[in-house]
């Protein structure tokens, strides 16, 4: 009766990871605009890091 919904792409993906232990944010490489930014929850650095994520395109970027 319902249509399954379709499957999402999911790549490697290039990602900023909090440095401090217990803090878990993160964010997506290509969506910042710092080369080396700082967790926006705790004001720590970031290391680079990876993880598979469903595919985004940052359309400001390709512009």
């Amino acid at each position: 009766m319902y249509r399954k919904p379709d499957p999402v792409p999911i790549e490697e993906t290039s990602i900023w990871l909090c440095g401090e232990e217990s803090c878990t944010g993160w964010m997506r490489q290509n969506f910042t605009f710092e080369k080396s930014p700082v967790c926006p929850f705790c004001n720590s650095d970031m290391v680079q890091g990876t993880r598979q994520l469903p595919v985004l395109i940052n359309k400001s970027i390709e512009a």
